[in-house]
């Protein structure tokens, strides 16, 4: 057998709404760092609370794995490692 080869995480998350107003700014200040067509940009607070359609999530993970990679015998064999 192979030392294992690590090469991917997984995550198990559940999404959480952010409702405070300081963790809804930061998220919009992250989010707006990526190239995105007009329609798509988060401007304002208001552009993902109170009354509008839009809301702001974050991912709280659960669960984390390494994907492992390996040889038995011949054989590839890929696990998930757990590490959270």
């Amino acid at each position: 057998m192979t030392e294992p080869t690590r090469d991917a995480v997984y995550v198990e998350a559940e999404a959480k709404e952010l409702i405070d107003d300081k963790g809804i700014m930061n998220a919009i200040e992250i989010r707006n760092t990526r190239l995105q067509p007009d329609k798509w940009r988060v401007k304002s607070l208001s552009d993902v609370s109170g009354q509008a359609s839009w809301r702001i999530y974050k991912a709280v993970p659960k669960t984390m794995y390494f994907r492992e990679q390996s040889e038995v015998g011949n054989q590839a064999v890929t696990v998930r490692r757990k590490i959270l």
